[in-house]
């Protein structure tokens, strides 16, 4: 799920789970007061309640959510993915230009007349591709 800005809640969840972890290391550095500054400023922000919510919505949109992956593969790689996100299925090809994959009127008629992907969990794919390569 994105935000009016275009970010996706992944995004704000992991820049926050960042910074945070920044102002953990500095303060494990020696005290410096421009450092404790820094850090102070970091600690105001995080606990600011807009960030607060913010930050709410991206854990939850991570615990609710729902993704899984599936591709239809010739030599070399998927010619074919499917992304399922929520409600939203979103099936595309990056590799029609890799000789051994299928050409874009192949793929058209793949598509003319259906096909069935097996789509499995984010970690499970990424695993399965990580094998493949």
């Amino acid at each position: 799920m994105a935000d009016e800005s275009g970010l996706k809640m992944e995004d704000h969840a992991s820049a926050l789970a960042l910074l945070a972890e920044v102002r953990d290391y500095l303060m494990r550095l020696p005290a410096v007061p421009i450092t404790r500054q820094l850090c102070r400023k970091i600690d105001a922000h995080l606990a600011d309640p807009g960030i607060a919510r913010v930050k709410d919505a991206a854990e939850r949109a991570l615990r609710d959510r729902t993704k899984l992956n599936g591709a239809l593969y010739r030599v070399g790689g998927p010619c074919l993915s499917a992304e399922l996100f929520q409600k939203k299925l979103t099936l595309k090809s990056d590799n029609l230009d890799i000789p051994g994959c299928f050409s874009s009127e192949e793929l058209l008629d793949i598509l003319c007349r259906g096909i069935s992907l097996e789509l499995r969990d984010d970690e499970e794919y990424a695993r399965q591709v990580a094998a493949a390569k």
